[in-house]
């Protein structure tokens, strides 16, 4: 019996569609010349930069719990209590700090470094603002019962 199989030809490699330099990636990959930002130290930038504004939206949360803490108490002195509306807004003002840095977080994980600066500053703004908001709405008193 004879090996009656046809064999196959050798598989061509197709030319490349990009350019030579374009597939090896920008020209500081290349050897010998010099290295730029890594995917390590821009990870470490990105979690450095996280740590310091999660330290201000912190911040941010123990403002809310002290005002929230606070305006209850002076409620309860007054022997009255706080409002429904009242209460909404006092969870909000210590719960919007950290929805606001996890939504930052998410969006600017991936920017470049000084877009993720933007971002987190963006959303900082954002749940200062809020936060003054409120205080301005419980100097009225219009939220104590």
């Amino acid at each position: 019996m004879s090996d009656t199989t046809p064999q196959r030809e050798p598989v061509r490699k197709r030319a490349p569609i990009l350019p030579k330099d374009v597939q090896t990636g920008p020209v500081s990959t290349r050897p010998g010349a010099p290295r730029t930002t890594s995917g390590v130290s821009r990870r470490w930038g990105a979690t450095s930069l996280a740590v310091v504004f999660g330290l201000l939206y912190a911040y941010d949360v123990w403002e809310g719990l002290d005002w929230l803490v606070l305006n209850v108490q002076g409620a309860a002195s007054l022997d009255t209590t706080v409002t429904g509306t009242g209460w909404a807004s006092l969870i909000l003002v210590v719960l919007a700090p950290v929805l606001l840095f996890v939504a930052a977080f998410l969006i600017a994980r991936r920017r470049a470094f000084f877009l993720q600066i933007l971002i987190y500053a963006a959303g900082w703004a954002a749940a200062s603002a809020l936060y003054l908001s409120i205080v301005t709405l419980f100097s009225s008193a219009s939220i104590i019962a």
